[in-house]
């Protein structure tokens, strides 16, 4: 997700923050005259307001559930008149709300086609009976009529221009806002904004969208790469630097993607499942409660580790919180029938946990301040005393790589007997991306380096001779993040525009267009 889109998310919670709480709809009551309208809102979840034809009153769906929204309407034929900010809809058919039945809108699903165009996507994922059962379950009991009535547009609507609001600071505001907005802004997507086709135009969208950002991807035997994407998709990449897409039948956001030790691809998705890919379609092994969260995923001969966290989410603790419950699972990966506990922590506060296995010990990290070593053979614990606070680690032979980020005042230590004893280097410039060292002289990392409007990304070698940090690359200014590949190096970047490029033969070169 880009600076725009997470800017775009904060002012939709901030504006749903300051209203009051949408009290209840006497369903009872109102059933003898309205209908039932629901949507799911996949990728971001604005306020969704439709207009009654007929008496132009204009109603917004207030009764959230998860990525859906529903209301009790009276019966009648309604408009998409506003998603969130952007209130120039256009190119959907009416929809048709009648008394005691439900009115299955689907999904919208929003794309930026870039050049300051947007656009939502109606489209039938295939999940939506599961996605409104709790609905349904809320309100059978009001819905005289059991068949719902399915819309379901094949027609693509018109894009929209991406709506500025002013920032009510002033003039000078606004006009820096447009500034940084249409720097962050990418081209467009020539090959998305030319298609009809409504589920054409998904087909095409979805093998645009970029890898999750902030993963370390599956490999194979191959060479290939395989990043977990929204909307349950894989980003697949072979030796020869072709993209391509692997949908699973699961609609979820994945952020884990592994290789099992059969060549089986595993994920995990934001719905707390891991999934399998299978002969026809991918298979659901286990399922974590929605508050006991995954975190990492590991894979040592035919068994999987899986890292878990349940705690109490605060604004200012990003990938974390209060109350922090870490957890390591053991499966068999031949059939996941098992799932035993190996290992579990309760600390006040934590954030990003992962984990490592190498020489058939699972190296556990968690900030700020934990390091522990599970023995797979015996199950046995080891906490290592790390020398400062931490925010990410890494494992390579016996070389460990614990740094901390923290502006002008980060740390980093690297360890050449396992975490016995340690060393301090200097950091990168400030702001650290990641940092790696194969050996107690070679280090690589990368740095962010914030402009006016936007960031640039440097490739950086540790000098072991000066104790300092030189470049030997940057970036090109359109990349928006940088991703890692298998072996923790910053090789690729996602442009503005969902392009993808790689860092080879000390070059970047494009890999991944829809322009």
């Amino acid at each position: 997700m880009n600076l725009k889109h997470l800017c775009c998310a904060a002012i939709i919670f901030f504006l749903v923050g300051c209203q009051s709480t949408p009290k209840d709809q006497n369903a009872q009551l109102l059933s003898n005259s309205h209908g039932y309208l629901v949507v799911n809102l996949p990728r971001f979840h604005p306020n969704v307001e439709v207009t009654n034809i007929a008496t132009k009153k204009k109603y917004t769906l207030t009764t959230r559930i998860n990525n859906t929204s529903g209301l009790w309407l009276p019966e009648g034929e309604y408009a998409i008149s506003k998603m969130g900010m952007q209130s120039k809809i256009k190119g959907f058919p009416t929809i048709n709300v009648k008394t005691g039945t439900l009115t299955d809108m689907g999904s919208l699903i929003y794309f930026d086609l870039g050049d300051d165009q947007e656009i939502w996507i109606p489209k039938r994922l295939g999940n939506e009976e599961q996605l409104i059962a709790p609905h349904i379950a809320k309100y059978s009991p009001y819905l005289s009529n059991q068949n719902s009535i399915v819309w379901q547009p094949k027609k693509m609507p018109l894009p929209s221009k991406s709506v500025m609001t002013s920032s009510g600071q002033g003039l000078v505001v606004d006009l820096i806002n447009v500034y940084v907005h249409s720097v962050q802004e990418g081209a467009l997507k020539k090959g998305l904004s030319d298609e009809l086709d409504a589920d054409q135009f998904y087909n095409l969208a979805i093998k645009a969208l970029p890898p999750i950002q902030s993963q370390i991807p599956a490999s194979d035997n191959n060479q290939n790469l395989y990043y977990g994407a929204e909307l349950g998709v894989i980003k697949k990449r072979d030796a020869k630097g072709q993209w391509d897409i692997i949908q699973t039948n699961q609609v979820s956001d994945i952020h884990t993607v592994r290789t099992l030790s059969n060549g089986k691809l595993l994920a995990a998705n934001e719905a707390q499942q891991m999934i399998v890919e299978a002969q026809e379609q991918w298979q659901v092994v286990s399922k974590f409660e929605n508050n006991e969260k995954i975190q990492d995923i590991d894979i040592l001969g035919d068994k999987v580790y899986v890292i878990t966290a349940d705690y109490e989410d605060v604004n200012y603790i990003p990938f974390g919180g209060n109350n922090y419950t870490l957890k390591v699972y053991e499966f068999d990966a031949s059939n996941f029938a098992s799932k035993k506990e190996i290992y579990s922590n309760f600390r006040k506060w934590g954030a990003r946990a992962h984990g490592k296995i190498v020489n058939n010990k699972y190296y556990i990290g968690l900030s700020p301040e934990l390091l522990d070593v599970i023995d797979l053979n015996t199950y046995q614990t080891e906490n290592l005393n790390v020398p400062q606070k931490l925010t990410n680690f890494n494992v390579i032979g016996e070389i460990i790589t614990l740094y901390n980020q923290q502006g002008a005042f980060s740390d980093l230590f690297v360890s050449k007997d396992l975490g016995q004893t340690w060393q301090e280097l200097s950091t990168p410039p400030y702001t650290i991306g990641s940092i790696l060292f194969e050996s107690p002289t070679n280090g690589t990392a990368y740095r962010i380096a914030a402009n006016l409007a936007d960031v640039s990304f440097f490739l950086q070698k540790y000098d072991a001779q000066k104790n300092k940090w030189h470049n030997f690359s940057e970036a090109p200014r359109e990349c928006k993040f940088i991703l890692h590949d298998a072996e923790y190096f910053p090789r690729f970047c996602v442009t503005k525009s969902d392009e993808i490029m790689s860092y080879q033969n000390k070059q970047w070169s494009k890999e991944s267009s829809f322009l």
